[in-house]
């Protein structure tokens, strides 16, 4: 989710390979947030203490300034169930 000065938000979600890509996006400054949807239902799950299962990995990035005709690109981080 893209989110610009003012509250306007866009979503997208990533190819099979796991990428996306926010397409025309205008200079300034936004909030990024992504998450692994490891269960497919479309929500974050933030994991459970009993029985252990852990949250969805989630990359947050804050006051990320875009100018023109640059690109952003978003890795999340590998995360394995306690076994």
């Amino acid at each position: 989710r893209w989110t610009a000065a003012g509250g306007r938000s866009r979503e997208v979600g990533a190819d099979s390979a796991g990428a996306f890509e926010f397409a025309r996006v205008e200079p300034g400054t936004y909030t990024l947030s992504a998450f692994l949807d490891r269960d497919e239902d479309g929500d974050h799950d933030g994991g459970t203490l009993e029985p252990y299962t852990p949250a969805e990995p989630f990359a947050l990035h804050v006051d990320l300034t875009v100018e023109r005709g640059q690109g952003v690109a978003v890795t999340l981080p590998e995360s394995r169930p306690a076994p």
